[in-house]
């Protein structure tokens, strides 16, 4: 009787741990199945988004970004992208997550002017690094902060700043250029867009443009507020070096850019400096 009434208990716990399974297992696909028929309804929705906007087909599951390389393959294939869809084209990371990249003055200056507020995707991961200060805020508080701060960049501010630029270049010259790399090189706003051709900006050139071709600082209400500052940086800079020196470009080692938080240049910036002879 003991040991028929052991064995009858055995089993029932034996059913119990299989039914807690069998529950286990069903709840687990339950919630697989939900975050399926998630996913699929919001790349539907994306793919109505964006089905406007021809682009390069990608991978189902991995979109875009299938083999992610630390050279300029990636940069490179962007703007081969850029020639084929020369206004804008989708970009997928994943069967979710898609950004239209967008790199012709016209519908740039849709986005740059607009006064919604801004996606938080992009800057989610900086946040953590430099704060939720006037890049990163939004709102009344990037308004209030923009309000107090411009007053400190207008240019009857900076120019008092000349002297201390100069002194400094004396010390350090230093270069500074940041673009949004895809407008900057697009061939149907630019004429030979990988040539330097410093004529390009000259004021009858540039009045043949639209203001939104050339935006190294971005454009709209929330444009660089230290752009006049940086472009009186950089003049006085350069004016001092090139007083000075003569900026030859070595061949052998063009710089091979890929796409960070800024630009950077896989094998550094190789130039030849050479004294500017004074003149008898």
């Amino acid at each position: 009787m003991f040991a028929a009434g052991l064995t009858e208990a055995l089993f029932g716990f034996q059913l119990t741990w299989l039914h807690i399974h069998v529950a286990f297992g069903a709840l687990c696909l339950i919630v697989i199945v939900h975050k399926l028929t998630l996913l699929t309804a919001t790349r539907k929705s994306l793919l109505r988004d964006v089905e406007a906007f021809p682009g390069p087909p990608g991978n189902w599951l991995f979109g875009h970004v299938l083999q992610p390389t630390q050279d300029t393959t990636n940069l490179e294939r962007g703007l081969k992208w850029g020639e084929q869809y020369p206004y804008a084209f989708p970009m997928w990371f994943g069967p979710s997550v898609c950004f239209l990249n967008i790199h012709h003055p016209d519908y740039a200056k849709t986005i740059l002017t607009t006064t919604e507020p801004k996606d938080d995707f992009g800057y989610m991961f900086i946040e953590s690094w430099i704060g939720n200060g006037l890049l990163v805020s939004k709102g009344q508080k990037w308004f209030r902060h923009r309000r107090l701060l411009t007053p400190g960049f207008h240019y009857d501010v900076l120019k008092h700043y000349v002297n201390l630029m100069s002194e400094s270049a004396q010390v350090m010259l230093v270069l500074k250029f940041e673009s949004v790399f895809g407008i900057h090189r697009n061939a149907t706003v630019w004429e030979n867009p990988e040539v330097f051709d410093p004529l390009r900006f000259l004021p009858e050139n540039v009045s043949k443009r639209s203001p939104h071709a050339f935006v190294p600082f971005s454009a709209g209400a929330r444009n660089c507020i230290g752009q006049n500052f940086a472009m009186n940086e950089m003049k006085v800079v350069i004016a001092m070096m090139l007083k000075k020196y003569q900026l030859i470009e070595e061949p052998s080692l063009k710089p091979r850019i890929i796409p960070r938080l800024v630009m950077r240049s896989l094998n550094g910036i190789h130039i030849k400096i050479k004294p500017v002879e004074a003149q008898k």
